[in-house]
């Protein structure tokens, strides 16, 4: 066999399949008549474990991509015949299950991914059984994007979580691998479903995502592995003294790794309550992750120094959160970034690492660092919004997306200083606003940001509105940068480390992206963007009128007069401030759109002839836009306005509004 392709002769111990859903809406065919099945799954779902197991079950070839070559033309079929396996394949003995076109995408150039996805295309039409291709979100909805223009037979299904039945039953099959001779099976097993009972309550809105996941199951099935005495435990959980969350599963472990101290011989007793704790031991996994310095041990005798060093070194390699110089699972790397980035601010290591996975960002991330944020907002006097570091919005933002499934949406908006702000605090307003596909409204997370860092924004970008003339924004790392419109950004300086741009649309997004600065730093960009289905890109900076940009420069400002310059900034402003809503309106919240970030200089008349003339209406707490009728006053599209298209009309409409 070649690198990455082997047949599974075993099955997987533990194995509870997740719930797997057809999506009607992309399947161009049925699961039983389908040429090619894509399976998609949010990030650490435990699609690599079902790929191993459907392979098992089906007699299916398995080629991980994590581990093959980099993807091409004849990725597949040559790997076919190099493994002598094309005439099995070809007559329906075998079956091919491929995994990881999440990763493969990311360590090829465009050209060469929609190759690798031609040549599944070729080889897979009208053969005995489908291929299957897993991937995260993400991955598929592009290969989905491709296949469905070449009018391949798709269907397209969802590996999502575990409901609790199914958590039950996985993590019991879990602590049976752990604790395959247990006397207490029923003890345990009680305390399995109290833990996920717990975890689920605690995390009712979002139960299946967060306790349905199967790294939380393993923790879960961990800990009750590691409780000599289960009936304690379930004890201890019905008096409520230990709090069932991700955070306290993985703070468990962190203490009674700690535990080991106490088997040193030390002269100074003390230190059994002083070394090891927590944040040590974050600081030293954090270490051995991304190559920083550890934390230095101060205080101790020279014998008492010796005998921790030596311990030390054998405990971080045993780590639990470790496997050699890597974090052992999602949950636990997503723990340890999130610590390196608190710790080390604007500069830390885990920033960089976490930007570079791109499309492929730790779901997890996001949950422990606002963990970390509500500390220290808390210890912060009369702080109600917290403060983040600028560097740290993409990658928050990158694990979010990361747990998003089919139909869910997530959108990044920052507001910040004006140039002709007279206070110039520099500080910027920052919102995600996360839409589930059956939550009745969104969810909000706020932070300030300090504009005097650089916003990263990493190599895969999509949904995303800044307007903060005074900060820098970098985008893409690699060769490639991949921006997913709708992308709206104004800055000062946009940097840009990668070679290539290609710009795309979301499936049922806006399809626009508008860059706009002061000046572009991107010394390695000399080819022209690639633009994928019907996208529209617009720059404006220093010199965009030059190659490679020609095609795409326009003039930044949209009228001749200052004052309606002004108000169509700000009517535009107001216009795509509004985000396609679960219940499929464009809504926003009116305190958003009252904020003073909003409604200063010309936008407080602008706003009230907008309410007024029936183009933005009021309900309850939110304020709705109607297309049809800003299309009727301004005979323009919100389209047309996302990408600074104003009509004639829209241009009198804004000066007609001015006081």
């Amino acid at each position: 066999m070649i690198a990455g392709w082997s047949g599974v002769d075993a099955p997987f111990a533990g194995f509870q399949e997740a719930s797997l859903t057809l999506d009607d809406e992309l399947s161009t065919a049925g699961a039983d008549d389908a040429d090619i099945i894509l399976i998609s799954a949010p990030g650490a779902v435990g699609k690599s474990t079902f790929a191993k197991q459907l392979c098992f079950r089906t007699n299916s070839l398995l080629v991980d991509l994590a581990k093959a070559e980099p993807v091409g033309a004849n990725t597949i079929s040559g790997g076919l015949a190099r493994c002598d396996l094309y005439n099995e394949w070809r007559s329906g003995s075998l079956g091919i299950v491929i995994d990881g076109v999440d990763e493969a995408r990311i360590r090829v150039t465009q050209e060469a991914f929609e190759a690798f996805l031609a040549d599944i295309k070729n080889l897979s039409e009208n053969k005995p059984l489908p291929t299957v291709v897993l991937g995260r979100t993400g991955a598929i909805q592009d290969s989905w994007i491709w296949l469905e223009g070449e009018k391949a037979k798709i269907a397209v299904m969802e590996l999502g979580f575990f409901d609790r039945e199914t958590s039950i039953e996985f993590a019991k099959s879990q602590l049976r691998v752990l604790k395959k001779d247990s006397a207490h099976v029923q003890v345990e097993d009680t305390a399995v479903e109290l833990l996920i009972d717990r975890i689920r309550a605690e995390t009712e809105a979002d139960s299946d995502r967060f306790a349905g996941y199967a790294p939380v199951l393993n923790a879960i099935s961990q800990r009750v592995a590691r409780e000599e005495n289960p009936s304690t435990l379930i004890s201890e959980v019905e008096r409520g003294e230990q709090p069932i969350t991700l955070r306290t599963i993985v703070d468990y472990i962190l203490e009674r790794e700690r535990g080991k101290l106490e088997s040193l011989p030390f002269e100074d007793k003390s230190l059994a309550k002083k070394l090891y704790t927590p944040p040590e031991q974050l600081g030293h996994l954090s270490a051995r992750v991304y190559g920083s310095r550890s934390p230095q041990i101060e205080g101790l005798s020279p014998t008492d120094f010796e005998i921790y060093s030596s311990a030390l070194n054998t405990w971080i390699d045993e780590h639990p959160f470790l496997s050699g110089s890597e974090p052992s699972s999602a949950v636990f790397g997503a723990f340890i970034a999130a610590h390196d980035m608190f710790a080390r601010g604007e500069d830390a290591p885990a920033i960089t690492t976490e930007l570079e996975k791109g499309a492929k960002a730790n779901p997890f991330l996001a949950e422990f660092y606002f963990e970390n944020l509500k500390d220290l907002t808390e210890q912060a006097q009369g702080s109600e919004v917290s403060l983040m570091p600028a560097s740290h919005v993409g990658v928050v933002y990158a694990s979010i997306r990361a747990g998003l499934a089919l139909g869910d949406k997530a959108t990044l908006t920052v507001y910040g200083t004006e140039i002709d702000d007279e206070e110039r605090l520099l500080e910027g307003d920052v919102e995600i606003s996360v839409s589930r596909k059956m939550a009745a409204e969104p969810q909000i997370f706020q932070f300030i940001i300090e504009e005097t860092n650089v916003i990263r924004l990493g190599p895969y970008i999509e949904d995303v509105d800044i307007q903060s003339p005074l900060v820098d924004v970098e985008i893409g790392s690699g060769r490639e940068a991949l921006l997913v419109a709708p992308i709206s950004l104004q800055c000062r300086k946009l940097i840009s480390p990668s070679q290539i741009w290609i710009i795309e649309r979301a499936r049922d997004g806006e399809g626009a992206v508008v860059l706009e600065a002061d000046e572009l730093e991107a010394p390695s960009i000399s080819r022209v963007p690639s633009l994928r289905g019907d996208v529209a890109l617009t720059v404006s900076w220093e010199d965009s009128s030059a190659h490679p940009w020609t095609t795409f420069s326009a003039p930044k400002r949209a009228a001749d007069d200052p004052r309606v310059d002004e108000g169509l900034r700000r009517f535009r402003k107001f216009v795509i401030s509004f985000r396609s809503h679960s219940k499929g309106s464009l809504r926003r919240y009116r305190r958003k759109l009252d904020h003073e970030r909003m409604t200063k200089g010309t936008g407080k008349a602008i706003l009230e002839r907008l309410v007024h003339d029936g183009i933005i209406s009021i309900d309850g707490a939110m304020y709705v836009l109607h297309p049809d009728v800003l299309g009727d006053r301004t005979n323009s599209t919100y389209s047309e306005i996302y990408r600074k298209t104003f009509s004639k009309e829209s241009v009198e409409y804004i000066s007609n509004a001015l006081p």
